[in-house]
């Protein structure tokens, strides 16, 4: 199941094949919202099929992993997820699994205020 709409999916899908070129777009973008240690930016390529509203939570360090987080950015993770936790802020907060992600090389998670 494709969660953009069309056009939105041809326009990620031309990202990947004109502009990625390996490059983390964690790291080369600047946040909407910084944390200590995570940063919040809007999706550039959104589930506009789904979601009215698709951010992006990620380490401001370059991490693939949950296992590479220090103990403060995990207790920042978990802050962030009980502060936000609220119908008001998102619907679903996602983390796809490595091999389906387009940025696998830097974890994130996908908060999502879906159509209602």
């Amino acid at each position: 199941m494709i969660l953009r709409e069309k056009e939105s999916e041809e326009k990620y899908q031309k990202f990947l094949k004109e502009e990625y070129n390996g490059k983390c777009i964690f790291c080369d973008k600047k946040s909407l919202l910084t944390l200590k240690h995570w940063g919040l930016k809007k999706n550039d390529f959104p589930y506009d099929r789904i979601a009215k509203e698709h951010y992006l939570f990620y380490p401001l360090r370059h991490v693939d992993t949950l296992n590479e987080l220090t103990m403060e950015e995990i207790e920042e993770l978990e802050f962030f997820k009980n502060e936000w936790n609220r119908d008001d802020f998102y619907d679903m907060w996602i983390e796809n699994s490595t091999n389906k992600q387009s940025q696998k090389h830097h974890l994130h998670y996908h908060l999502i205020k879906l159509y209602e």
